[in-house]
């Protein structure tokens, strides 16, 4: 008799096995959808500067929100806020003689040279009249030495020579600059400017504005540090631009395409549920998707990923948060 209620046992122990293998074994093949799990991103921007310089103070803090032309940091740098003060002197040099191009000299300058010019007629008109009383003597009675006559002479040429220096100088003030001296003034000017806007455009960069809105992330430097120029001070996370992103191998695409919208669960909202677009697909890198279907046989089964916007806006939605999605199953 217990032998045979064994025997029972036994029997009735295997059934209950084989019946719950099968329905195991139907349950996995005839699941029209399986859970995939995908992960909210965004674009992370991290804030820079242009120039090497010293961490003068921190206007915000991980987690602050921060609109567009908002102030986030002030550097420091001698060197840089000298050079700009130097470009700047030179600028206001360069236009000063840019406008005695233009302007030409002072009109009292000018008087003053036409007085030097007919000082200079009037010494050589007195010299004039005394050397010819030399020569008339020399010629005439010998009263003088041939010494004292040539010397006069000399004197006389040489005042000559003093009355034209004197006009052309007079006339060249007069006329102003010639056009090629303008011309030089003109490009001497915008290499001045030029210079100037360029070392006055690093000393703005001393400031640092957000050029996004978003949050600050992480913060890479603190105040007092030497940062050199395009090393990250902050990171900054654009919260207006998510998406959530899914590794899908392509035995279980169904058909997906971009514009289809599917409904997801985000487990950290209360597992609030969403729709989501499809806007993004692309194959993963070869060397890490790859799957065979087989160990024998098949094919190679390639990873995509996928991206996908909520279609409308989720509040409290933020970078890391799982989506849960119902998708789409095909079989191995």
């Amino acid at each position: 008799m217990t032998i045979k209620n064994n025997k029972i046992i036994k029997i009735a122990i295997f059934i209950v096995v084989v019946m719950v293998l099968s329905a195991g074994f139907i349950l996995s093949h005839n699941s029209e959808h399986e859970i995939l799990e995908g992960v909210v991103d965004t674009d992370e921007i991290n804030i820079t500067s242009k120039v090497t310089a010293r961490v003068d103070s921190l206007h915000v803090k991980e987690g602050d929100s921060i609109h567009v032309g908002q102030s986030l940091v002030s550097l420091y740098d001698k060197q840089t806020t000298e050079n700009a003060l130097q470009t700047k002197e030179a600028l206001a040099a360069a236009i000063a003689s840019q406008d005695k191009a233009y302007n030409g000299e002072r009109s009292e300058y000018i008087e003053s040279l036409k007085a030097n010019w007919n000082s200079a007629q009037a010494d050589e008109r007195n010299l004039k009249i005394t050397t010819d009383r030399v020569v008339k003597l020399y010629d005439n009675s010998k009263a003088v030495s041939a010494q004292e006559r040539d010397d006069a002479i000399a004197r006389y040429n040489i005042a000559k020579q003093k009355t034209n220096a004197a006009y052309e100088q007079y006339m060249q003030a007069k006329r102003g600059n010639r056009t090629e001296d303008i011309r030089i003034a003109d490009a001497n000017v915008n290499a001045a400017k030029a210079a100037f806007e360029s070392a006055n455009s690093l000393v703005n960069e001393l400031t640092v504005h957000s050029k996004n809105d978003g949050e600050i992330a992480k913060r890479f430097a603190n105040q007092g540090e030497l940062v050199s120029a395009g090393t990250p001070i902050f990171s900054m996370i654009d919260l207006n631009n998510l998406w959530v992103t899914v590794n899908l191998r392509e035995d279980r695409f169904n058909a997906l395409k971009i514009g289809d919208v599917i409904e997801g669960t985000i487990p950290a909202l209360k597992n609030k549920k969403a729709k989501f677009d499809v806007f993004f697909i692309n194959p993963k890198g070869n060397f890490a998707t790859w799957r065979a279907t087989r160990q024998s046989s098949g094919y190679d089964v390639r990873t995509f990923e996928v991206r996908l916007h909520p279609v409308d806006k989720i509040e409290g939605m933020r970078p890391g948060m799982s989506v849960i999605f119902d998708w789409p199953f095909g079989n191995d």
